[in-house]
């Protein structure tokens, strides 16, 4: 499904600001912001929109930093 919407659409994310991160021991936080706008290739609309993102980090025996939950809300 998501190969699909890639395929169909051109992703943008501007705006991007980190807010937070918060780190304990193996796993951080971290909350930022942006704007989004999705435009299908084959149409000329623009849907923009100002999210929200929460992700979870957990570090793996290697000690890389890897999403183990990436959540995305529309701003209010």
């Amino acid at each position: 499904m998501l190969d699909d919407f890639f395929a169909m659409n051109t992703f943008t994310l501007t705006d991007h600001r980190s807010e937070e991160v918060i780190i304990r021991d193996d796993v951080a936080i971290h909350r930022h912001r942006g704007t989004i706008s999705i435009k299908p290739k084959a149409d000329t609309t623009v849907l923009q929109l100002d999210v929200i993102y929460l992700d979870v980090l957990r570090k793996n025996k290697n000690g890389d930093w890897k999403i183990y939950i990436h959540s995305v809300n529309e701003s209010k």
